[in-house]
């Protein structure tokens, strides 16, 4: 699941998903960037692993953005997904996506800011980020084809079935 196409090969998918392996990749796809963010919140707050925060890793293909992965994270009634990669995060659930429900402009932020190696990663990164904010806006996101919805705490070990 690869963010930019650039003609590089795709990262070594042998590596696991472990802390350490987030850290020593050469290059992370936006899956990795997900997995990246829960490890990194788990650590931070290990009680939070007993607590009533859902987290669902899903997945997206085709459509307006593309090949795609994003966080839904769920607790107390508040529904956000969340875009490690692109550091957005709106406020919408998993059901309002594929129903196509807009966002509406003031429950959507974005703070990432990001130098790539190339101008021509940075300029596909900026197209990529506004093909995905634009979908959300726009209410395009049944465009694209639903592929998966995961516990990235059970894969990563934070959390039995």
């Amino acid at each position: 699941m690869d963010l930019i196409k650039d003609g590089q090969a795709y990262a070594d998918r042998r590596r696991t998903h472990s802390l350490k392996s987030q850290f020593t990749a050469s290059r992370l796809e936006c899956n990795n960037y997900d997995f990246l963010t829960v490890h990194l919140y788990r650590q931070i707050y290990p009680s939070a692993a007993k607590d009533s925060l859902v987290l669902k890793m899903v997945g997206w293909d085709k459509g307006t953005f593309g090949n795609h992965s994003q966080l839904i994270v769920r607790d107390k009634g508040v529904s956000l997904l969340v875009d490690p990669n692109l550091g957005l995060i709106a406020r919408t659930d998993l059901a309002s996506l594929r129903k196509g429900v807009k966002v509406k402009p003031s429950q959507l932020v974005q703070f990432s800011f990001r130098r790539e190696l190339t101008s021509s990663l940075e300029t596909s990164l900026n197209r990529f980020r506004a093909n995905v904010r634009n979908a959300l806006l726009g209410g395009k996101y049944p465009s694209s084809v639903f592929l998966y919805s995961t516990n990235p705490d059970v894969i990563l070990g934070y959390r039995k079935k």
